[in-house]
């Protein structure tokens, strides 16, 4: 099931060493027209979910700066889990 898993994101990086042809690549790098940027993500599998879709889940609200659990009354998971 797909709400099983899940990624994250763990930080981002940019790189503007121009010095230096660090990235594998075999030109001569004169023609880069930037820095390059690169996302950290990690995907995970939750082992504890009951196939109860988005209903076994909390929501961090970025409003009210709480987790929110609606999502779990309307799903009618019947007393199931309501995982953060």
């Amino acid at each position: 099931d797909a709400y099983a898993q899940a990624w994250r994101v763990l930080g981002f990086m940019i790189d503007c060493n121009t010095l230096a042809d660090d990235d594998g690549s075999n030109d001569s790098g004169d023609n880069d027209a930037g820095c390059a940027r690169y996302i950290l993500w990690a995907a995970y599998v939750d082992l504890e979910y009951e196939g109860g879709g988005t209903g076994e889940y909390q929501y961090w609200n970025r409003t009210t700066k709480a987790w929110d659990d609606t999502s779990c009354y309307f799903a009618n998971n019947q007393g199931s889990r309501c995982a953060k």
